[in-house]
């Protein structure tokens, strides 16, 4: 069964499970990259904000002999952890004083991302840029966002600089940078190999892994104002930054041993490998130094 058929087959499995007030539609949504991804969105009656359920990976399971009943009755329980059982009020956002509390920046691609530039405010960081959102929930299944566009940002009122000085305010009273040893996350994400967790400590070194609390968009932290200085005084150390995604970078503390052109090498490799596409930061590695205090790339 190829793609196209397989997804006609859930979004027939779906809709004899729901009920009649329950609608199911395939939905294609430009993600973050320029990434189309086809997704099943699934609308309650009367309830204007529905979830969209990607199914790339589901096809990978079928791919790997999970029936498409199995997968069905999966989605369902997915829905039901994430869906909304009351409608947004969407003159909320027409008002900036109803969500100025709310709102945030994400850092992503600059050059993967013209087109959506060309629609957004942005501010760039280095060859990157941060582009503003509204955090309305974050529960166990994601985030609910809505990303803020030139449109609404006129229709608010409000300059760029302003939109920024918030979102710094915002995202250190609600997306708090984490730094951790990459260690200790290593061995979080296989905490069953006992194994790894008796040569972790050998294998990662001087690196950390620096985050928000959610560890959703996190990368983002490295432009939170004097977050890299405070690091950089706290370790002793200059260090080198890797965007491992837009959800977390990696610090790489200076050594003797470390070369550029390697952590390059490494980070691009990792990028054709072992990152979802859309969320790949970018492409080589950044230099934090402790007595400029000073980001460069």
């Amino acid at each position: 069964m190829n793609y196209e058929t397989f997804l006609g087959a859930v979004e027939r499995g779906l809709s004899e499970r729901f009920s009649d007030d329950i609608a199911v539609t395939l939905h294609r949504t430009v993600k973050n990259n320029g990434l189309e991804k086809q997704g099943i969105t699934i609308t309650k009656k009367n309830v204007n904000i529905s979830p969209t359920i990607y199914l790339e990976e589901f096809y990978k399971q079928y791919q790997n002999g999970r029936s498409i009943e199995e997968i069905v009755k999966k989605i369902d329980r997915v829905y039901h952890e994430v869906r909304y059982e009351e409608s947004f009020d969407v003159q909320t956002i027409q008002k900036y004083e109803n969500l100025k509390d709310k709102i945030l920046f994400k850092l992503i691609n600059r050059e993967k991302n013209k087109k959506l530039l060309e629609t957004v405010p942005y501010i760039e960081y280095q060859d990157l840029v941060l582009v503003f959102y509204v955090l309305l929930d974050v529960r166990k299944g994601g985030s609910a966002t809505i990303l803020i566009t030139e449109s609404m940002r006129k229709m608010w009122g409000v300059n760029l600089d302003e939109l920024y000085e918030i979102a710094q305010r915002n995202g250190r009273r609600l997306m708090p940078a984490t730094l951790l040893p990459i260690g200790e996350v290593i061995k979080e994400l296989f905490a069953e190999y006992s194994e790894v967790e008796e040569s972790v400590e050998e294998v990662t070194g001087e690196m950390y892994v620096l985050t928000n609390e959610i560890r959703n968009l996190g990368a983002a932290v490295i432009a939170y104002d004097h977050v890299l200085e405070m690091i950089a005084e706290k370790l002793q150390t200059s260090f080198y930054v890797l965007p491992s995604s837009i959800h977390e970078v990696i610090l790489v503390c200076n050594g003797e041993n470390i070369r550029r052109e390697e952590l390059d090498k490494t980070i691009q490799e990792v990028n054709q490998t072992q990152v979802e596409q859309e969320e790949i930061l970018g492409n080589h590695a950044y230099y934090y130094d402790r007595v400029s205090k000073a980001l460069y790339f």
